[in-house]
Parts: structure tokens; C-alpha cells; sequence
């Protein structure tokens, strides 16, 4: 057990209050951190387990304890890492005081395993993956976790600059996310942020998106899809999602995307169809905010009307 790792697991046995999150990360055959270990800190404490005995009993610590709120998992290094994390989440598991779990720069996908803790652990409400390169395998395993959760509270699903682009499998994450009450009683339709800035859903992704816009049981408030080669025939899907939508307050999309007056106008007709007092009376009233650089977005709209 090296320098770093053996005081945060001391704490940890200890139930030391004061440490609330944790990251754990593995470490290179040579013995580096696995991440960049002095230029990447974002956690209060680290633990770089050493084989599958360090990896499992990390878990096992973590899993007992009953203070951490954050684990952070960071990606990188050598060895039988998905084995080792299977041995790491079956300790893991048992703890119900982690709110958030994050990866950052994992290229394998552990996301089954994690399944046991989405639907044991009432305070987690918070996923994140970070700088993971997913690509449609990574998604479709997310997919699959998802869908073969009985009953999860995430409210908040960040998948940022993952590598993610259209086509089926992020269709599939789509309809994982996309909760039918009537269908699926066991489930709670909890998730009101969802984060996929940095990926290429492009015009297909947004099609796809619209189904969940469109559905009266989603609780989505938030949709951030910013740097997404999203162009205008992507925003047109959008706004179609949105004419009955009642609930999303803010669609950050303004950045790193190529819309158009094109597309500004097709958002424009949904947030305030001037056509009829009727159609006006029904446009869409709850979108709050386009993005980061929201005037320019109502300037677009504005043209577009």
C-alpha cells in the first residue's frame, strides 16, 4: 500500500466526517498514478489500490462507510482493470451515502457492475463521465445498465466530451432514459439535467432527443447540448419535441453548433407562434434560457420570427 492511499483508508475505516470525496484511480505497472495524478486533482483525499486485493478492499472499505457523498474513478493504467472494478463494485454496493459517482478518462465500461449501487444507494443522483471514450460501445453498455436498472433517483447525467455520436446506440440511451410511468411503474422519472456537451449527436441524436421532449412523464428541466455539430434540420427536431413540452427550462445550445436564422426561426414559432392569439396562447412559455450566451440566442430568435 503506498504513501497516498493508506491515510485515505484510515479515514475512511474511521468514518472521518470530514472526508466527503474520495477519488480512486489505478496506477501503472511502474507505480505512477494511473491519472495525471499532480496536474488533475479533484478530489479531497486519493486511494490507488494495487491488484485485485487493493481494489477489493477498497471497495469493501468504501461500501462500510457511511460519510463519503463523492467518488470520483479515474480511468487510465494497466493491468485487469474491468476484473479489478468488478471486485471494487461489489464492495462498493452496500454504501448508501454516495451522491456522486463520476469517471474521467476510462476507455473500459463498468457500467453493469455499477448497477447494484444506482439501485441500492437512495442518495445517489448524480452520474458523471468525463473525457471517457465511449464511442457506440460505450454507449450501448450505458444503455444497457440503464435499462436493466429496476429503479434509480438520478437527477443529474453528465456524459461530456465522451466521444459520443449518433445512431442506435445512443437511441437506445435515449429510450433508457425515456420513463413511461404506465409502462414502467418502478420507475421514477427523476431525471431533471441532463449533459452532453462536447459529443456529435448531430441531426440524428436530436431526433432522437425530441421523444424524450415530447414525453408528458419526463421531468427534464435542463438539456445541455452545446459543441454537438448540431445544424439547423437538429434544432428543427428539437422544436417539435418542445411544442408540448411544459417543463424544460433551459436548452443550452447556443455554442459550438452551426444553426442558422434557419433554425432560430423553427425555435421562434415554438416559444411564441404569433400566427393565431390561439397559437400563442399555447407556444411553449417555460423555456427560460438558451446557453451561456443566451442574448445572442433570443437575437437569433428574434430574426428568425
Amino acid at each position: 500500500m503506498n504513501q497516498i492511499t493508506a491515510p485515505t483508508l484510515r479515514r475512511l475505516m474511521e468514518d472521518d466526517e470530514s472526508l466527503e470525496e474520495v477519488c480512486v484511480s489505478p496506477i501503472y505497472e511502474g507505480g505512477d498514478p494511473g491519472m495525471d495524478y499532480y496536474n488533475f486533482r479533484p478530489a479531497v483525499a486519493d486511494i490507488f489500490p494495487r491488484g485485485s486485493a487493493g481494489w477489493k478492499n477498497a471497495g469493501e472499505i468504501i461500501g462500510n462507510n457511511s460519510s463519503l457523498h463523492k467518488l470520483v474513478i479515474g480511468g487510465a493504467g494497466d493491468g485487469d482493470l474491468l476484473n479489478n472494478l468488478k471486485l471494487f463494485f461489489n464492495g462498493v454496493k452496500r454504501n448508501n451515502t454516495i451522491e456522486c459517482l463520476r469517471f474521467i478518462g476510462w476507455e473500459v465500461f463498468p457500467f453493469r457492475i455499477m448497477v447494484p449501487l444506482l439501485q441500492n444507494n437512495c442518495n445517489l443522483t448524480v452520474l458523471s463521465l468525463f473525457e471517457c471514450r465511449m464511442r457506440k460501445n460505450g454507449v450501448r453498455l450505458l444503455a444497457s445498465a440503464l435499462s436493466s436498472c429496476t429503479c434509480h433517483r438520478l437527477e443529474r447525467i453528465s456524459i461530456c466530451n465522451c466521444s459520443i455520436e449518433d445512431g442506435e446506440p445512443f437511441n437506445d440511451l435515449v429510450t433508457a432514459l425515456n420513463v413511461n410511468s404506465a409502462e414502467q411503474p418502478c420507475q421514477n422519472p427523476t431525471l431533471s439535467t441532463l449533459d452532453l456537451q462536447g459529443n456529435k449527436i448531430g441531426r440524428n441524436g436530436c431526433a432522437a432527443l425530441a421523444s424524450l421532449l415530447s414525453n408528458p412523464d419526463s421531468e427534464l428541466k435542463v438539456l445541455c447540448l452545446k459543441h454537438n455539430n448540431i445544424e439547423d434540420i437538429g434544432v428543427a427536431s428539437l422544436a417539435d419535441g418542445l411544442a408540448k413540452n411544459d417543463k424544460l427550462e433551459c436548452l443550452d445550445i447556443v455554442q459550438g453548433n452551426s444553426i442558422t436564422n434557419q433554425g432560430w426561426a423553427a425555435l421562434s414559432r415554438i416559444l411564441c407562434n404569433t400566427t393565431t392569439i390561439n397559437h400563442t396562447f399555447s407556444s411553449n412559455h417555460n423555456l427560460q434560457s438558451l446557453g451561456r450566451a443566451t442574448h445572442e440566442g433570443k437575437n437569433r430568435v428574434a430574426e428568425g420570427s
